[in-house]
């Protein structure tokens, strides 16, 4: 594919959206883009003058001064496009997953290629 900058997953923005729309099951897109990507950094918090914040802050200016707490998980290497089940998926990209659940909700859907055969249900 064309070459793509990526940024790291912010859940805290994810779970706020989620909560805000209503929405019951997530679906992750893209998940080949990370292939090759030697470790994934997830933001799973943030802080504000060195203090935690326990939710998504309301306002813009306070938005601008937080600064993300991420979390480190080992990439993988390999193609995901022949994964037809959770269990196919590499033990990093399933521990992506679950990473991604604790903290913002069920994933329904996962994406693993461009074709209608290459969605996993879960």
């Amino acid at each position: 594919g064309r070459p793509r900058r990526c940024g790291w997953l912010d859940l805290v923005a994810v779970r706020y959206a989620a909560r805000l729309c209503g929405v019951t099951e997530l679906v992750l897109t893209g998940l080949g883009v990370l292939s090759g990507v030697d470790e994934l950094k997830v933001c799973v918090g943030y802080q504000r003058a060195g203090v935690a914040l326990s939710s998504f802050p309301a306002d813009g200016a306070a938005l601008a001064e937080v600064e993300p707490v991420y979390e480190t998980l080992p990439g993988y290497r390999q193609p995901l496009d022949n994964c037809r089940s959770f269990a196919d998926l590499p033990a990093e990209t399933r521990a992506y997953i679950e990473l991604i659940e604790a903290h913002a909700g069920k994933v329904g859907l996962i994406c693993v290629g461009r074709r209608r055969d290459q969605v996993i249900a879960r």
